[in-house]
């Protein structure tokens, strides 16, 4: 489970007081689109800057001017409102992250180059038809509107454009890009973020640089266990005749849905007893004592009205120590 915002609560409250919401709106819709969590090493700056400099409409030879003489990374409106961002403002904004996850890159930059492909967001805000003042709002506009991005809403008037995907981005292109970013990364404070990290040491100890999808754990509860041991379970979470039922129809499309609930139940276990998922009071644990490579359903192990939970409570509830054995 990821939460999105704007957070500035491991930076210095100072300087973010600076800025005013449009350019944190469109910092954080960069990074958005950059898939870069946070920049608080060496490292996340760098690749903050590379994809971004790849996915812009334009060559880098274009802006590389405005970088290098005024030392602007972008600029533009976004509806009637201007925004700005200079090396000094990446500077100052470095701890400013757009969601709680607890890595700072998504993906390698193979993997990004080979995966963007860039959508306008669909922002929808109209009036239902016969109906008076009723209207109808799409996801994202709820999403933008709860995570105190309201300046997004206006993206479609916006001046910054984006290319459609980097299949064909040329090698000369990302050497410009590269190229680039190292320019800057030498124009930065000497100690920048050994400092940073010096200030806010959690960040270091909580926060790992990269989340690569190949070092995603995910457990097939009808691939990866034995199967009888999987109907002993059902035996004991439900009852014999849902047990019998599995080991009739086995991996049955209707069945499956039915144990949707309860195999996530498993799948938590499994994580609990390979240390993925770690046991804990704390309200927060389902969310902060989660291994980030774990894959399991947030949604699925809230209670009927949404309740959060401690990995402690979820555990105890169904008595996993009495079955954890029979899972691999």
């Amino acid at each position: 489970m990821m939460y999105i915002g704007k957070f500035t609560n491991f930076m210095d409250a100072e300087k973010a007081e600076k800025y005013d919401q449009v350019h944190l709106d469109m910092l954080w819709y960069i990074m958005d689109l950059t898939c870069i969590e946070r920049f608080v090493t060496l490292e996340s700056f760098r690749e903050f800057l590379i994809r971004f400099f790849l996915i812009r409409d334009k060559s880098v030879n274009e802006y590389a001017i405005d970088v290098i003489d005024e030392e602007l990374i972008v600029d533009g409106f976004i509806g009637d409102k201007y925004f700005a961002l200079k090396i000094e403002d990446l500077v100052n904004l470095v701890g400013f992250a757009k969601s709680d996850a607890k890595y700072n890159i998504k993906g390698s930059l193979d993997e990004f180059t080979g995966d963007f492909i860039f959508k306008l967001p669909n922002i929808k805000f109209s009036k239902v038809e016969g109906k008076e003042k009723t209207f109808e709002l799409s996801s994202q506009v709820i999403i933008y509107k709860f995570a105190g991005l309201g300046n997004l809403l206006q993206l479609e008037n916006c001046t910054l454009k984006f290319t459609h995907d980097l299949t064909q981005t040329a090698q000369i292109e990302l050497d410009g890009a590269i190229k680039l970013a190292n320019f800057i990364i030498k124009r930065l404070p000497i100690n920048l973020f050994e400092q940073y990290n010096a200030a806010y040491p959690i960040v270091g100890q909580t926060i790992r640089e990269r989340y690569l999808k190949e070092e995603e754990i995910r457990f097939d509860i009808f691939k990866d266990m034995d199967q009888e041991n999987l109907a002993k379970i059902y035996e004991l979470l439900l009852n014999k005749e849902t047990a019998d039922l599995f080991r009739a129809k086995g991996e049955d499309d209707e069945l499956k849905d039915e144990l949707q609930w309860f195999n996530e139940q498993i799948n938590f276990a499994y994580g609990v007893k390979h240390g993925y998922i770690k046991l804990s009071d704390k309200y927060d644990s389902l969310i902060n004592e989660v291994d980030v490579n774990f894959d399991y359903d947030y949604d699925m192990l809230l209670g009927e009205d949404c309740e959060l939970y401690s990995t402690q409570h979820i555990y105890d509830h169904l008595e996993m120590g009495k079955w954890q054995h029979l899972l691999p």
